[in-house]
């Protein structure tokens, strides 16, 4: 049991993450971002735009994602090795996330536990 993660376009998943819980913390802030009237956002597509990406990439680049404070089954524990271990991954989704996004597509992420 834990966090699953993953992302791609319209219909297809490409990307997928398990218990990267910083990664989960940026994606949950901007979900409430924009639905700040939502009940939750487990097994609910967030839709990203190029703005988001890029937003995303600064931090990954910078290694200052999100700190989780809470969230066993999201892997908190282990965050900081999450994010080194996850960067190069992280940083060819966006990569390829903005590449979908200039082609037309859809972008999303998703996440359950």
């Amino acid at each position: 049991m834990g966090l699953d993660q993953s992302a791609g376009y319209n219909d297809v998943s490409v990307y997928d993450w398990r218990k990267h819980a910083r990664l989960q913390q940026f994606m949950h802030d901007k979900y409430f971002e924009k639905h700040p009237d939502a009940e939750g956002f487990n097994v609910t597509k967030l839709i990203l735009n190029k703005e988001d990406i890029l937003e995303l990439q600064k931090l990954v680049k910078n290694d200052n994602l999100p700190f989780c404070d809470g969230g066993f089954f999201w892997g908190h524990q282990f965050q900081e090795e999450a994010m080194r271990e996850s960067k190069e991954y992280d940083l060819k989704f966006c990569k390829d996330a903005l590449k979908w996004i200039k082609e037309g597509k859809e972008v999303w992420y998703d996440c359950w536990w």
